[in-house]
């Protein structure tokens, strides 16, 4: 694991066979939660150094970032990657800083965020409405990202608990598209979409174009909709790691 502007540190995982990974972490400290103390979705780690505080992070798959104080050395694991100062948790404490722990192979763009259990870097780009569906995928192929792909409830879980941070009113574009003249949903790559998790007038088909595609809103519980191209929206890109 390595920090920028304090030390590098590598952690080494050792699998059953006796196969060591190692894998290189970046801590980067997020200046617009300096001295706030978050105090939900948290894991109470013991007292240490900033360094041991993020390698313990580091093992944890559910840990994405940490709030550390560094004159009483107190470390707290945080599930969630916050990229903005959350409005409904926390509070102005003096001597916290808080620090997104990334791996090295995520994409050096300001936003993203790792996560251990899913392996991937993912992003959300607020509404632009100079932008169109179109230009989605193209602005996460520049990240060298791909619209995410949701493929299960944990995961559908774990993104909506991502995106309460943000107030988002608009559509949220993923990855999934739908030609009017098949039966199937897929993804990208061409592969059948198996997973959904429909509003409850959900899908309705009602576009007088060729393909429709998978979004979502908070206003209905991030319960996802068939949408056109011509609703512009939020969307989510996502580098999955190998």
């Amino acid at each position: 694991m390595k920090f920028k502007g304090i030390i590098p540190v590598l952690l080494v995982l050792v699998s059953p066979l006796l196969y060591a990974d190692i894998v290189s972490y970046i801590a980067t400290q997020q200046s617009y939660l300096e001295n706030w103390f978050i105090n939900e979705n948290i894991i109470v780690l013991r007292n240490q150094s900033l360094i041991k505080c993020s390698l313990q992070c580091g093992i944890l798959d559910e840990c994405m970032s940490i709030s550390y104080h560094k004159g009483s050395k107190e470390c707290i694991g945080v599930t969630i990657g916050y990229i903005v100062q959350p409005t409904s948790l926390g509070y102005t404490s003096v001597g916290w800083s808080y620090y997104l722990v990334l791996d090295e192979r995520c994409p050096d763009v300001t936003g993203y965020v790792f996560d251990k259990a899913f392996n991937s870097c993912y992003k959300v780009h607020l509404y632009d409405n100079t932008l169109r569906y179109d230009n989605y995928s193209q602005i996460c192929e520049s990240e060298g990202a791909k619209l995410m792909k949701i493929d299960s409830d944990e995961k559908q879980q774990h993104i909506v608990t991502f995106l309460d941070q943000f107030d988002i009113s608009n559509w949220i574009y993923f990855q999934g598209t739908h030609l009017l003249s098949e039966p199937t949903w897929r993804y990208d790559d061409g592969s059948v979409i198996s997973y959904f998790n429909w509003y409850s007038s959900q899908p309705d088909s009602t576009t007088s174009d060729t393909s429709e595609y998978l979004c979502m809103r908070k206003s209905d519980q991030y319960q996802w909709h068939d949408c056109w191209k011509s609703m512009k929206g939020a969307f989510i890109c996502e580098l999955q790691l190998i």
